[in-house]
């Protein structure tokens, strides 16, 4: 007779994700399999509840809000706080040059304005305007009067964490929900075991490359949601593929 353990880890099996020559296939079920896993994790779940205060969720809830005409809520308060949360919840580490989180609000706020934010998120076009705002090196010395020294820093992930996320709760259930992909370096080191024509080190975010003016952040950007797209050919959304890779290969 088997054993509780031996039943369990049989059982188990059901659930396993379907893979194929080490890459995990591309599918509707196994998307669903880890959709499910992330949110079993509280700390994913609640950043995911629209009604918990101090989520990503409940904050893109109140700039929907404010741009359907209930401002109760400033535009500043709220970017800064949506900033906050994805700062926090992705542990991208804006504040590392002492500025980021503060510097990142002012440029949404004054230069993005809350007039085009929505627009630049729906209609992304070509050009990816935001990603080279947002991911424009920070001036520690602007905003640091004590004279700690810091270190300026292209925040390139989180650009690419606050379209994401901001379109995923602001349009949802809609097509532009999925309008960006994260940047992930676990996602950008595997791609090319997906499409062998892909060399694997041009996915890989490079900041001499960029310091040297061979591309902006937007070009890098589009070429790797090319990428993307090319391997999942609309089998699975990029919400569900950046999950699915990163899930497997971490």
């Amino acid at each position: 007779m088997k054993t509780l353990i031996q039943q369990e880890r049989e059982k188990a099996k059901e659930y396993e994700l379907t893979e194929t020559n080490g890459c995990v296939d591309l599918t509707l079920d196994n998307v669903a399999k880890v959709e499910t896993m992330i949110r079993s994790n509280s700390r994913y779940a609640d950043d995911d509840d629209p009604t918990k205060e101090g989520t990503t969720a409940y904050w893109v809830g109140k700039l929907k809000n404010f741009y359907a005409g209930d401002q109760s809520k400033n535009f500043e308060e709220i970017i800064s706080e949506i900033v906050t949360c994805i700062d926090t919840h992705n542990s991208t580490h804006l504040n590392a040059d002492g500025v980021g989180r503060k510097q990142m609000t002012d440029r949404i706020v004054n230069e993005v304005k809350k007039e085009n934010l929505e627009n630049l998120l729906r209609s992304h076009g070509e050009e990816y305007e935001l990603i080279n705002i947002l991911s424009r090196k920070t001036d520690p010395r602007k905003d640091n009067p004590n004279g700690k020294k810091y270190s300026a820093r292209r925040n390139f992930s989180f650009a690419t964490k606050f379209c994401h996320y901001v379109c995923f709760y602001l349009f949802r259930d809609e097509e532009v929900q999925d309008n960006f992909s994260i940047y992930d370096s676990v996602v950008a080191k595997n791609l090319y075991r997906y499409d062998k024509s892909l060399n694997e080190k041009d996915y890989i975010w490079d900041r001499k490359q960029i310091e040297n003016n061979e591309n902006t952040p937007a070009e890098f950007y589009k070429k790797y949601q090319k990428a993307i797209d090319t391997i999942r050919k609309d089998r699975i959304s990029r919400n569900g593929f950046d999950h699915l890779l990163w899930y497997f290969h971490k």
